[in-house]
């Protein structure tokens, strides 16, 4: 009786320790892979703003030149007029 219960005990103890050694592998794939998740949510992210900053940048010079273009059109007016 003692026999089978120290190889029980044993057993219980070897099963436990692999258990939650897979556990603790299982846990660091986990963190792995959410790291690589954030870093490439991060990456789309800058590069979204990026792009819009861009965007922002045509639209502002796109504004400048129509303003030239009004500033023009306002000066052949002023002269066609005289």
């Amino acid at each position: 009786m003692k026999k089978v219960f120290m190889f029980a005990t044993a057993f219980a103890l070897t099963f436990g320790f692999v258990a939650c050694d897979q556990a603790a592998d299982a846990a660091e794939e986990v963190q792995d892979t959410t790291e690589e998740v954030m870093e490439d949510a991060q990456e789309m992210m800058d590069d979204a703003q990026e792009s819009a900053e861009e965007m922002v940048d045509e639209a502002e010079e796109m504004v400048d030149e129509a303003e030239g273009m009004m500033d023009e059109a306002e000066e052949a007016m002023e002269e066609a007029a005289e």
